[in-house]
């Protein structure tokens, strides 16, 4: 027997089939909404991970900390679209005010990365270092807690420990033993306050590599290096080098192809290069330097370094600063504000 439908069964059918098709385009619109933004946040990352690499920043170097000196800084630094590093006493990071908080306000504020990187040693003359407080347990632990409330407070992208501990490691070997310690220490409680932070340490290259003879007064040997002691920060993140070529060599071309690829082969971390320079003066007898020798030396330093992971290439002075030869010819503007050379040409190097 056959059924008769009626109109109100046509029209139920004809909803039923509309409800299925409305829900199929509704599912249809948010697989393809999901996949354009998957593949958009994929490139965001992409991107975020290319400009990483790919930074050059200055340290804070201003003609003075007057006002008008430090806007003048951050105007010039914005022009390179990067970094801005701080280096200082550790204790300065439990500060409110002073270098760190003024470098990371104004560098946010700016559109610059702020980069901080704390130290528990100072210069002590003769090439060597002293801990600026006692290495006790307790300074251990009180250090480890300014890192970590830091790291809470500001969410680093990088944070620094640690300058150029080779030579602290030179200079006494027991303060050595106690940074490791403390580092160690300091990562771990940093990762656990900010776990996107990225941590790092500082060595002095032409030192690690046993290039201490030119201005250093010593003798060059390779064979007599420190690259060894990169294995004791394992739990590092990334690695920091600070280079001064022109304390070794009178000219950039005499640096080798493998300068800056070597570190390479000594550590699979990413690295950065927080500090960078070359005098643009004379700086001894029968050693001298022009601006045209700075200038080469930015050029010379992005091409060797074309096959390093370098997160973050920073100059290490704007301007001139009031200090000991050679670092005081080392700006890439004068003291008085006349441009170098080496300026236009950081700004337009690429590797």
């Amino acid at each position: 027997m056959k059924h008769k439908r009626t109109a109100s069964g046509h029209v139920g059918i004809f909803i039923s089939i509309l409800l299925v098709i409305i829900i199929l385009v509704v599912a249809f619109v948010f697989v393809v909404r999901r996949q354009a933004d998957t593949s958009s946040s994929s490139k965001d990352a992409d991107a975020i991970e290319e400009v990483a690499v790919e930074l050059k920043g200055l340290s804070f170097s201003p003609k003075s900390l007057s006002g008008s000196n430090i806007s003048d800084f951050f105007e010039k630094a914005e022009v390179l679209d990067g970094a801005v590093t701080w280096a200082g006493d550790w204790n300065d990071l439990s500060k409110s005010s002073g270098g760190p908080s003024l470098v990371i306000s104004k560098s946010e504020k700016a559109g610059l990365l702020p980069i901080t990187i704390a130290t528990t040693h100072t210069d002590a003359g003769q090439g060597k270092v002293k801990a600026i407080r006692p290495l006790t347990n307790e300074q251990t632990e009180s250090y480890a807690q300014m890192a970590a409330d830091f790291a809470a407070d500001n969410k680093p992208t990088y944070m620094g420990l640690g300058i150029e501990v080779n030579r602290i490691y030179e200079s006494s070997i027991s303060d050595y033993q106690w940074f490791v310690g403390l580092f160690n220490k300091s990562v771990l409680a940093i990762h656990e306050a900010s776990a996107d932070t990225k941590v790092f340490t500082t060595f002095q290259l032409e030192r690690l590599k046993g290039l201490k003879g030119g201005l250093f007064g010593g003798q060059n040997d390779e064979n007599v290096n420190d690259w060894n002691l990169l294995n004791d920060f394992s739990s590092a993140d990334l690695l920091g080098f600070t280079s001064y070529p022109g304390l070794i060599y009178h000219s950039p071309v005499d640096m080798p192809s493998d300068y800056y690829s070597s570190i390479t082969t000594h550590t699979s971390k990413p690295v950065l290069f927080s500090e960078l320079g070359w005098p643009s003066g004379d700086v001894a007898t029968g050693w001298n330097s022009t601006s045209e020798l700075q200038r080469q030396f930015v050029a010379r330093f992005f091409e060797l370094t074309v096959g390093v992971e370098s997160r973050v290439n920073v100059w290490s002075f704007l301007y001139d600063p009031e200090t000991v030869v050679p670092f005081n010819t080392m700006g890439m503007f004068s003291s008085g504000g006349t441009e170098r050379a080496a300026w236009q040409e950081f700004i337009d190097s690429k590797k």
